[in-house]
């Protein structure tokens, strides 16, 4: 294989022309010290590999090989830096590099240069698989932030993203292009400017939008209180029978709570929906003074969102304009990106709870029963793998979780729990979009969740997922309690 080197420290060009030159199968045939050398050196020479720094005075390693590769789309570029740095990787390899080398692992250069000359991509001496940068990922901002996750930076919520898949951290550092230690430390990052304990935490908070079909409950246990937080469908007009049902689920839910937050965004009008919502809420949880005004059977917060969005003469405005729509207990601006007034949140909502015995043990985070959680993890990653073409006629049903101690059949299941699963759909039309060609879409949801159903399960195991086609079952009573809705 044919080189250039360019770096702006020539003593490890020189030294790197004799190493790699040594090499039988390498051939060094051009040497520069920026960005300009590279340019013009590559140009000259159509060399096999370019070998690039990315810190160079003048012209950058980064601006060279953008050039280099609008010229010439094939162009193999490697970065040899010393900088281990999960920003400039990504930007290396949004760019199309093939590889990013560390300067200091001398010995892995000749080998992973190889690889690079087979087709692969290397990262530290490793090869990785190939990821689409250009329209899927959080680097191209196509996923939709929860607002829990408004203060990570991007990097952060990948790496949130990718635990709420169930990867672990390899599959992390192997996905994301970033180190082991790198992924750890986000991690700890994620955890500390969220207020979570551990990972399972992380996945919890990241759930899908536009998925919830059930009230879900996440308990926060602080040092002197607990509070039990309910997640539900959102209230909407329903158009099936299954949206009926959904309403009701908000019904049993609001039925039996002690506080409601009302969240407002500080960015958003007051809406047809909000005043809706309040209609409701009023109807069910307060008495109409002789003044006009509502007295509320349980104290009704107000959650302002996004108040980074406003300067502060806006945001004022925007209080008094929410202080007037309703007669809210409390008034809380939060901003989770800013983390400004996130602990007051807590200490608001702990205020107006009534006292009473601890519900839960301390390190519980969910009542949801295994089966249920596979279930929403699995529709979510169908969600995710098929773009949300499908969301409303998409059913997940675990229909067993059979370990192998527990097995009649005389089947071993090779030492690993199979929890079989039931995914439904609509129209028979419906199905190999979901399966995929040559079950493409079923193989990569089962990938996705693997160390997630494991943590579940407690063991190793198996997902046996059937897809099956019942029709109209939004509308079908029959279908929709079967379906446990």
């Amino acid at each position: 294989m044919r080189l250039i080197v360019v770096d702006d420290d020539r003593l490890v060009v020189d030294s790197l022309k004799i190493i790699l030159g040594a090499q039988p199968q390498i051939e060094v045939v051009g040497t520069g010290a920026n960005g300009n050398d590279a340019v013009s050196l590559y140009a000259e020479h159509a060399p096999d590999i370019a070998l690039l720094d990315i810190q160079m005075p003048g012209r950058d390693g980064l601006s060279a090989a953008r050039e280099i590769l609008e010229r010439d789309p094939s162009a193999r570029v490697v970065f040899l830096t010393t900088f281990s740095d999960d920003e400039y990787i990504v930007s290396a390899l949004k760019l199309g590099a093939r590889g990013y080398l560390i300067k200091t692992d001398v010995a892995a250069i000749p080998p992973a240069l190889t690889q690079v000359m087979d087709g692969k991509r290397v990262l530290e001496g490793k090869a990785i698989e190939d990821i689409d940068f250009d329209g899927t990922g959080v680097e191209a901002g196509t996923l939709r932030r929860p607002a829990a996750f408004a203060g990570l930076t991007d990097r952060e919520f990948e790496v949130a993203e990718l635990i709420a898949r169930g990867l672990d951290n390899k599959e992390i550092a192997a996905t994301a292009y970033m180190g082991e230690g790198t992924v750890r430390n986000h991690i700890s990052s994620i955890l500390a400017k969220m207020g979570l304990r551990n990972r399972t935490q992380i996945a919890i908070a990241s759930s899908r939008p536009e998925t919830t079909r059930k009230a879900i409950r996440g308990i926060l246990t602080t040092d002197n209180a607990q509070i039990v937080l309910v997640d539900t469908p959102g209230i909407h007009r329903p158009r099936t029978l299954l949206g009926q049902r959904l309403n009701d689920v908000v019904d049993e839910s609001l039925s039996d709570v002690d506080a409601i937050a009302f969240l407002l965004p500080a960015d958003q009008e007051i809406g047809p929906g909000d005043k809706r919502i309040l209609s409701r809420l009023r109807s069910d949880f307060a008495v109409k003074r002789d003044d006009g005004t509502f007295k509320w059977k349980v104290p009704l917060i107000a959650i302002v969102t996004k108040i980074d969005e406003l300067d502060r003469s806006a945001l004022i405005d925007k209080l008094i304009e929410i202080n007037e729509f309703a007669d809210f207990t409390d008034i809380v601006p939060v901003s989770a990106l800013e983390h400004d007034n996130l602990a007051e949140v807590r200490n608001v909502l702990v205020e107006n709870m009534p006292e009473g015995p601890q519900m839960y043990p301390a390190e519980q985070i969910t009542e949801e029963r295994p089966e249920d959680t596979i279930a929403e993890l699995i529709r979510g990653a169908f969600l995710e793998e098929l773009d949300d073409e499908l969301p409303h006629s998409l059913a997940v049903v675990v229909d067993s979780i059979e370990y192998p101690e527990d097995n009649d059949s005389g089947e071993s299941y090779a030492g690993k729990a199979q929890v079989i699963v039931s995914i439904y759909v609509e129209r028979d039309s419906q199905k190999p979009i979901i399966i995929g060609h040559n079950a493409e879409h079923l193989v990569r949801v089962k990938k996705k969740l693997r160390t997630a159903v494991n943590r579940i399960v407690g063991q190793k195991a198996k997902l046996d997922l059937h897809v099956k086609v019942a029709k109209g079952w939004q509308s079908d009573p029959k279908q929709l309690e079967k379906l446990g809705f």
